[in-house]
């Protein structure tokens, strides 16, 4: 044997702290999932511990996972944290799409049809509006969207095709602008 002062029944550094030499492997699961929520959260400055618990189970489920996307989103979470917590394999457009997909099908046509009564209700919306502000200021047709629904069109309308149907813009309108100009 040898005569140097440590021997083979010694315990490592690592062994002696009941972990690896980088820390203490003994955080279950569950304790790193939670330091990883409440360190993501609180970059976002929340602090509810109810939302915490209801983050801690992983989604597993379809409609789990878009639940989970949709909770963290109204708390202002960024998707890539969102991806990170959820241990998500979707990519972040497809989660942006769940955000976005709140409203069910029929409440979201593809093109929906602008009825005379519409146009009505769009151009006394205008007139409102333009009480407070000016046709040119940023939000206009913003406010107009969100005051036609106050006067009962038929349809949420956004503000871009609010603002086409107000100039009498149809859908190939600025495309062919473009194309002449780039043509001249």
């Amino acid at each position: 044997m040898s005569s140097s002062p440590v021997s083979t029944s010694s315990k490592s550094p690592a062994a002696v702290a009941g972990g690896s030499v980088a820390g203490l492997s003994r955080v279950s699961p569950a304790q790193a999932r939670d330091q990883k929520i409440r360190a993501v959260l609180d970059e976002y400055e929340v602090t509810s511990p109810s939302l915490i618990q209801r983050l801690m189970p992983l989604p597993v489920g379809r409609e789990e996972k878009r639940n989970f996307v949709r909770l963290l989103r109204l708390h202002g979470v960024s998707y890539a944290d969102i991806k990170n917590l959820g241990e998500l394999s979707t990519s972040l457009s497809t989660l942006r799409g769940w955000d976005r997909m709140k409203k069910p099908p029929s409440a979201r046509p593809r093109t929906p049809r602008w009825t005379t009564r519409d146009i009505g209700i769009m151009y006394q919306a205008v007139n409102t509006v333009l009480g407070t502000m000016d046709i040119g200021s940023p939000g206009f047709w913003r406010r107009v969207e969100e005051e036609m629904p106050k006067l009962n069109a038929t349809h949420r309308f956004s503000a871009q095709a609010i603002a086409a149907k107000y100039d009498n813009r149809s859908r190939g309108d600025i495309a062919r602008q473009r194309a002449n100009t780039r043509a001249q």
